[in-house]
């Protein structure tokens, strides 16, 4: 009981400070970045008046530090005199040659396509980094290349419950099959445009950049439910990817974070060919036809079987249709807080 107490207690703090905010350095540095177009006005802010005496980089870079939206400077020359122009980060105009603007940049360690943003004290992406920009419209989905300091990851983005989530897991028609081992389940398998599972590996990624609110969304004809965690991480392969969700809401009830028989929280991945469930003498991924989240059972089981209404074998959510009443569609989707 020690165990999972500490190990809780771990879990949350990491869901808390998951964005490593000390490793991204902000010091009011200003890098020279290269040389822009007067005319290039896609990240201004605001533009101090030319009348100020003595504009200069000291300056205007004093002036970017006092608002929390400013990550750049632009040094211009007008037929009025020197303009200091405030911007975020990052220019996507540079130009070579004969110029009218200088552009610095506040140093930090964000990766060239993200900014630090230091209202939220994150790093943020500029475009097409990551399902914030994406634009999806009401209840709908876009398939989207999410590039992330580095990684690319295809993944579908929705806009549901007031948020644009990135999807790690659907079902829709049982088109892909889900009862695969461990190395399918660790680098993600199946179709953007109908079933998928978009890795273990990608899942610990997303969390550990971020990512730590899941909504789970089920339906059942034409019956739909949702849970969402405002609390949602994975550990790494080393232990088995051990979940831990908390701050259920919702009106699918508490399918993971439950604390009755057989419920998910806390527990390792298993596959039916790694069995890491707490009970010895079964491997539960082989029973109940999935891989998943288990101890000695489940309350959830939505990598189970497609249409196999079979006690605990189909695709399951205890407290919206019990365990054997397999499920006609579920997506499990994460975004950042």
């Amino acid at each position: 009981m020690k165990y999972i107490v500490s190990l809780t207690f771990l879990v949350f703090i990491k869901c808390v400070n998951i964005t490593n905010i000390e490793a991204y350095r902000q010091n009011g540095k200003f890098v020279y970045r290269g040389n822009i177009s007067y005319s290039d006005e896609s990240l201004l802010l605001y533009e101090l008046s030319p009348t100020i005496t003595e504009i200069s980089l000291r300056y205007c870079a004093s002036e970017c530090y006092k608002d929390l939206d400013c990550n750049a400077v632009e040094i211009c020359s007008s037929v009025a005199g020197t303009i200091c122009r405030l911007s975020k980060s990052i220019s996507t105009s540079l130009v070579n040659g004969p110029n009218t603007c200088t552009r610095h940049e506040m140093e930090h360690t964000c990766g060239s396509v993200s900014y630090y943003n230091r209202r939220r004290k994150i790093c943020q992406c500029v475009s097409e980094c990551d399902c914030s920009t994406a634009t999806p419209s009401v209840g709908g989905v876009l398939s989207y290349k999410l590039n992330l300091y580095g990684r690319v990851i295809l993944a579908n983005c929705m806009n549901t419950g007031g948020h644009v989530w990135t999807m790690i897991q659907r079902r829709v028609d049982g088109s892909v099959n889900f009862f695969r081992g461990w190395a399918e389940y660790k680098s993600g398998f199946g179709d953007l445009n109908t079933e998928f599972w978009i890795g273990l590996d990608n899942i610990r990624f997303l969390v550990t950049n971020g990512f730590t609110v899941l909504r789970v969304e089920l339906k059942y004809g034409a019956e739909s439910v949702y849970a969402e965690y405002s609390c949602f991480y994975i550990a790494g392969e080393d232990d088995n990817y051990r979940i831990h969700v908390s701050g259920y809401s919702g009106t699918a009830g508490d399918g993971i974070s439950c604390t009755t028989d057989h419920c998910n929280n806390d527990a390792q991945f298993s596959t039916f060919d790694n069995d890491n469930d707490s009970e010895g003498s079964a491997n539960h991924a082989q029973r109940w036809l999935g891989a998943w989240w288990y101890h000695d059972g489940h309350r959830s089981n939505l990598n189970g079987e497609y249409g196999n209404n079979n006690h605990g074998k189909g695709i399951s959510w205890f407290y919206f249709k019990g365990w054997s009443t397999s499920l006609t569609g579920s997506r499990m989707m994460i975004r950042r807080i």
